[in-house]
């Protein structure tokens, strides 16, 4: 049994987001199937953490603003400058994040009982076991290779670790032999 899993008791859809109540089946919401052994991945950087991580930068900027402002004028134009600045740098910092990472947009990876399953809250892809050669690992984004001539199928922004990274490698090498239910 794999331990490191960050998410392993499915109580809600990573696609949807609705409650599961039975131990296996398909959402009742957006049919993603399920069963006991599916295993779930996602960036664990909420919207939370990534806005408070911009607006303590942007509380820095607007503090060396206004220390700069102060330095050649004398006086600060406004004493709400590095709270407006943190504002507005942690919600351009979450628009961004959205924009180029999907992080908000509820990326994850799933070993399921029919394949992996890579989505985000609008969008799911399944990858059948039966197309999938490996895990490649080289560079800087993981891929999933794939049979025949196929592309590869990046996973982009859901592991947070190299551990969380291995351990959906261990769980992808065991899970092809892992009978379907």
């Amino acid at each position: 049994m794999i331990t490191d899993v960050p998410e392993t008791d499915l109580k809600t859809c990573p696609d949807c987001g609705q409650s599961l109540a039975e131990p296996h089946g398909e959402c009742a919401d957006c049919g993603f199937q399920y069963d006991e052994r599916t295993r779930v991945w996602r960036c664990g950087r909420s919207w939370q953490h990534r806005f408070l991580y911009n607006a303590l930068a942007g509380l820095a900027a607007g503090l060396l603003v206004t220390i700069a402002y102060r330095t050649a004028h004398g006086a600060a134009p406004n004493a709400l400058l590095p709270i407006l600045t943190g504002i507005a740098v942690a919600l351009a910092g979450l628009a961004f994040d959205r924009l180029l990472s999907g992080r908000l947009s509820g990326r994850f990876v799933a070993l399921t009982p029919s394949g992996v399953v890579l989505g985000t809250r609008r969008q799911r892809r399944l990858v059948p076991w039966s197309d999938i050669h490996r895990l490649n690992t080289r560079g800087r984004v993981p891929k999933l290779e794939l049979i025949g001539d196929q592309p590869d199928v990046p996973l982009e922004d859901v592991f947070d670790t190299r551990a969380e990274l291995e351990s959906f490698r261990r769980a992808l090498q065991q899970a092809p032999a892992e009978p379907a239910s």
